[in-house]
C-alpha cells in the first residue's frame, strides 16, 4: 500500500519526498539582464598591419594618431612578407659595402671621417697613390703636380676607382698631344729638309749640314743637347726651320771661308784649297792651256781660292 502525502493545492510536489518543494530564496535578487554593447575588435592583422606598423592606435572603432605618410608609403606593400623581404635586400646591400651613406652640408671632422671610410675614400690625399692601376707609375718630377691634383679631388671625396679613371684619361690626354707634337714636328722638318734640299741642291745640303754639325760638336755637351732642342716663337725647333738653317750655314761659311769651294765631304778645308791652287799654278806653266776657252770657269775658281787663302792667313 503506498502512503500519499498530497500537496496542497497550489504548492509543487517533491518528486523524491513526496512534500511539497520549498519556495525560492525571496531574498536572493533575480537576475538583472545586462544590455551594454561590448567594444569594437580592431580589425585582425591581415588588414591592421599597415596602421600598426605606422604607429596608429585602433579606438572606438577607428583607428587614431600615427603618420598618415608612413601609412602612404606602406600601401606600396600588398602584404606583410614584402616589408619583410624589403628589409633583408637592405641589410644585405648594407652589409656588401654597395650602401652609400649621404653626407651633410657641414659635417664634423668625426662625420667626415666615417663617411669616407664607408664609401672607401682614403683618409689624406697621398692615399689615392697607393692603388694606382696597373702599370702607372708617378715619377718624382710629376709628383708635386699630381700630389695637389689628389688634394684637390680628395676635397671632393672622389673615391680611388673614379681617382684612377681621371689619372688615366689625363694620362692618355698627355700622351696623345705628345705624338701629335712629335708628328708635328716631324712634319715641319721634313718640309725644311725638302725645301733646303731644293735650294741648295744634293751636294749644297750636305756640305751646309755636316758644316753646322761641327760648329755644334764644338760645344760643350749638356749645352748641346739644350741648344739643339731650342725653339723659336712660332713653337718651331731651331734647327726644323728654313730660315734658322740657312742663317747657320752662312755663319758656317763665314768660320770656315774654303766651305764654299769645297765639295761635299771633304776633310781638311784648308789643305784642300792650297792642293787646288797647287794644281791650278802647275797648269799656268802652259798658258795655252789655262787660258783656253774651255778652262774659263777654272780660271774664275782659282780667283775665288786666292781670296780664301788670304783669308786663312789672316785668320
Amino acid at each position: 500500500m503506498t502512503l500519499e502525502n498530497p500537496a496542497p493545492a497550489g504548492e509543487e510536489v517533491n518528486p523524491l519526498l513526496g512534500n511539497p518543494a520549498p519556495e525560492a530564496n525571496a531574498a536572493e535578487p533575480a537576475a538583472v539582464e545586462q544590455n551594454t554593447p561590448a567594444a569594437p575588435q580592431a580589425p585582425d592583422f591581415a588588414q591592421s598591419w599597415r596602421h600598426l606598423a605606422a604607429g596608429f592606435t585602433y579606438k572606438d572603432g577607428k583607428w587614431e594618431g600615427g603618420d598618415a605618410k608612413e601609412l602612404e608609403r606602406l600601401g606600396r606593400f600588398t602584404e606583410f612578407p614584402q616589408v619583410w623581404k624589403s628589409f633583408r635586400n637592405l641589410e644585405t646591400k648594407m652589409s656588401s659595402g654597395k650602401f652609400k651613406p649621404d653626407l651633410s652640408d657641414n659635417p664634423t671632422p668625426e662625420e667626415l671621417a666615417t663617411y669616407r671610410k664607408a664609401v672607401g675614400v682614403p683618409e689624406k690625399p697621398e692615399g689615392y697613390f697607393e692603388k694606382l692601376p696597373d702599370g702607372m707609375v708617378i715619377g718624382d718630377a710629376d709628383k708635386p703636380a699630381l700630389s695637389l691634383f689628389a688634394e684637390r679631388l680628395h676635397e671632393k671625396n672622389v673615391t680611388p676607382d673614379v681617382f684612377n679613371t681621371v689619372m688615366e684619361t689625363a694620362f692618355e690626354l698627355i700622351e696623345h698631344n705628345q705624338q701629335e707634337a712629335v708628328a708635328a714636328a716631324l712634319e715641319v722638318k721634313e718640309a725644311s729638309r725638302q725645301a733646303l734640299y731644293e735650294t741648295w741642291g744634293p751636294a749644297e745640303y750636305k756640305l751646309n749640314t755636316n758644316a753646322i754639325a761641327n760648329i755644334l760638336a764644338g760645344m760643350p755637351q749638356s749645352l748641346r743637347a739644350r741648344f739643339e732642342g731650342a725653339q723659336l716663337a712660332d713653337g718651331n725647333l731651331m734647327f726644323n726651320d728654313v730660315e734658322a738653317m740657312k742663317w747657320w750655314a752662312q755663319l758656317a761659311r763665314d768660320i770656315n771661308p774654303a766651305l764654299g769651294l769645297m765639295p761635299a765631304g771633304t776633310g781638311d778645308v784648308v789643305s784642300a784649297v792650297q792642293k787646288e791652287l797647287d794644281e791650278n799654278r802647275q797648269m799656268m806653266r802652259n798658258p795655252s792651256v789655262w787660258f783656253s776657252k774651255e778652262n774659263a770657269a777654272r780660271r774664275a775658281r782659282h780667283t775665288e781660292l786666292l781670296e780664301k787663302e788670304a783669308q786663312f792667313k789672316r785668320r
